[in-house]
């Protein structure tokens, strides 16, 4: 059987998870497995070459797609469902496994290994790409007190040595010792599989409650002086202790740290010496680069009255991956007004492989703090995953990063502001936004607009209809898709002139941003002449 690879992105892993949800799974165990499972998803969903899927067994009720009920071809697999087929980490699965609820039955771990093997070879099967992933595994999590039931596990083994599968099992157990499930031991002997114990005790891993509150934070990306956009974050993990950046300050012959008791005395290779108000510039230390924060900005910052993104700099994403704790995470979405654009941003950071380092203040007379923000688009929806660069102490500082690369260009702020301007509707100047209701009215036919306007109006999110077509439909043709006219013709205000200019101004900040996200790098000979 030959391993297919996946598209052009060439997984590397490729993950088949089954979570037992059974009725012998106690409230405290099911807390364990979801908590373990939303932490294994959590910190591979920022590589985009890794996939998952995840299977349910015991859940009561559901239709298999496996099972005649739900449409498949043999009898059994009632107590079967399929969370999520094999693709890559989102947020939506990470959200469906943190609420479920769902009536418990009985548990089979051989149903759950033969879907789990039918999703992968389905996936394996749609593609044609000849490249072996790196590496399959099928991980059941479980308490190890299913229904003990004999079964032939001879073919079912020798199936996943000759596509090499691994098999790993996470066991929620109260104390070390033996797992006595006779099927867990023969895969053992069989397999090569390999056990792990997870601690029965709820607080080890802090499992979430059931009743937690997702906290939403309204805030502003500025990414210039003159441009900024809005965004919301939303919470949904539990708060970190508190971490703290390495602070050091430029000096004549390099950096050196700050000093706790006298900020302005510095201890050198030559001693100690006091600061010049010139060089009172603090940094946070970021791999091999330091970015630059004035602590007249920063004393600034804490005393705003609203929460604020500043942009700082444009990175590769492959450097961000050593240095992250990715179980504080938030989510940022755009709010009323910034949709198109951020969807613009977004795909062009996602497309160019780069994440954006900001600093982050949340709430009134709070400190800074610095992020990552991770590119994630899914369809017609784009995110952010707002990430906090931990403190390391492995990192050392080398040199200072030039000013020039911690800002946009003038051409990426140009095809923003460009597309801003594009997607702007003003009423009061007779913009084509107005046009259609307004012919309508001068055709006497003002009831029947009115009638369309409230069945297309978004009443979740308050916004006018023709503006919620026009950004479905500017989104739509920067994706490449067509656009199905509806008969209300005249609530589609834009007209294909209008469309294409649109079109036009999302292609040229991807490209602005595409090309011009580089870092400058010194050579040796530069440094040696300063």
């Amino acid at each position: 059987v030959k391993l297919y690879g996946i598209m052009a992105g060439k997984a590397k892993e490729i993950n088949i998870v089954i979570l037992d949800v059974g009725r012998q799974m106690k409230e405290e165990e099911l807390a364990i497995g979801k908590k373990f499972l939303s932490e294994f998803l959590r910190e591979r969903i920022f590589d985009p070459d890794m996939y998952a899927g995840v299977v349910l067994i015991g859940a009561r009720g559901a239709k298999s797609f496996f099972s005649k009920e739900g449409g498949g071809d043999f009898e059994g697999y009632g107590n079967i469902r399929m969370l999520e087929n094999v693709r890559k980490i989102s947020s939506r699965l990470l959200e469906s496994v943190s609420n479920l609820n769902l009536e418990q039955g009985n548990s089979n771990y051989v149903d759950g290994m033969v879907v789990g093997l039918d999703l992968l070879h389905s996936f394996l099967d749609g593609f044609n790409s000849k490249v072996k992933p790196k590496a399959i595994r099928l991980i059941l999590v479980s308490n190890g007190r299913a229904a003990e039931e004999e079964e032939e596990l001879s073919e079912l083994c020798a199936v996943m040595r000759h596509r090499s599968v691994a098999f790993s099992a996470y066991i929620v157990k109260e104390q070390e010792g033996l797992v006595s499930h006779p099927l867990l031991q023969t895969l053992m002997e069989e397999s090569d599989a390999k056990l792990f114990l997870l601690p029965r005790d709820a607080r080890a891993l802090h499992p979430e409650p059931r009743n937690t509150q997702v906290a939403t934070f309204n805030s502003t990306w500025r990414l210039t002086a003159n441009l900024s956009l809005k965004v919301k974050a939303y919470k949904y993990t539990e708060n970190p202790g508190h971490r703290k950046l390495k602070q050091v300050v430029k000096t004549a012959e390099g950096t050196a740290a700050i000093n706790k008791d006298v900020e302005r005395i510095v201890e050198e290779d030559g001693g100690r010496r006091e600061l010049t108000r010139e060089e009172t510039l603090r940094s946070y230390v970021y791999g091999q680069d330091l970015i630059p924060i004035s602590k007249q900005d920063e004393e600034k910052m804490t005393l705003e009255s609203e929460p604020e993104l500043s942009l700082l700099a444009f990175i590769k994403r492959e450097h961000c991956y050593q240095h992250l704790l990715l179980s504080h995470t938030d989510v940022l979405l755009p709010q009323e007004g910034s949709q198109t654009v951020f969807f613009a941003l977004v795909k062009a950071m996602q497309d160019s492989d780069r994440v954006a380092i900001v600093r982050w203040q949340k709430k009134r007379k709070q400190l800074l703090a610095l992020y990552v923000l991770f590119p994630h688009v899914e369809g017609s929806s784009a995110q952010l995953y707002a990430c906090q660069i931990p403190w390391k102490r492995d990192l050392r500082p080398v040199r200072v990063v030039a000013s020039s690369s911690l800002a946009m260009s003038e051409r990426q702020e140009e095809a923003v502001k460009n597309l801003i301007r594009k997607m702007r509707v003003d009423e009061e100047e007779g913009s084509e936004a107005a046009l259609g209701v307004k012919r309508e009215r001068e055709e006497g036919k003002e009831s029947a607009t009115k009638k369309r306007l409230c069945s297309l109006y978004d009443f979740k999110e308050k916004r006018d209809p023709a503006r919620v077509a026009m950004d479905e439909a500017i989104l739509a043709k920067a994706r490449g898709e067509e656009v199905k006219e509806p008969e209300e013709k005249q609530c589609l205000l834009p007209d294909a002139r209008r469309w294409k200019e649109a079109k036009d101004a999302v292609e040229e900040v991807r490209s602005a941003f595409t090309i011009k996200w580089i870092e400058t790098k010194k050579s040796k000979q530069d440094d040696r002449s300063r």
